[in-house]
């Protein structure tokens, strides 16, 4: 009785720690943990082949973005900041070297969060946080 009660448990236990540990490492990925790059597939519009799109993942940390600067080429990709600076509500903007902006998202302390996938034209764009002067990260299209 016992070896099969044994036996069951870890039929039902093991699954769900697989499934976590899976969870657990695609989290750390998209979210800055890791150096490399994620390619995700992406539905595309119709008519169209299927894209993948990289995703530049970004921290906000108590000292600020991490990392601070992002070169990539032209093209779609997800931006992902994740707010771990412990401040209950961040403002992130994007904004071109002429302070124009680009994008602009409000990260409260229920959402710590921002995916989006954005195709910013070539150029060089700083993305600050508004009570953060000091937080810069720079994002060079090339």
């Amino acid at each position: 009785m016992f070896r099969s009660r044994r036996i069951f448990t870890l039929k039902a236990i093991l699954p769900a720690l697989i499934a976590c540990t899976v969870v657990s490492v695609l989290l750390l990925t998209v979210s800055g943990h890791s150096s490399k790059k994620v390619t995700v597939p992406v539905l595309p519009p119709q008519g169209k082949k299927d894209q993948k799109l990289e995703i530049e993942a970004v921290t906000i940390t108590p000292e600020g973005f991490d990392p601070q600067q992002l070169e990539r080429t032209a093209g779609p990709f997800i931006l992902s900041v994740t707010n771990q600076s412990g401040v209950d509500a961040l403002n992130v903007r994007i904004e071109t070297e002429q302070h124009e902006r680009f994008r602009e998202k409000s990260l409260p302390l229920v959402t710590p969060y921002w995916r989006e996938r954005i195709d910013p034209p070539r150029g060089k764009y700083v993305i600050t946080e508004e009570n953060h002067p000091e937080w810069t990260l720079t994002l060079i299209i090339k």
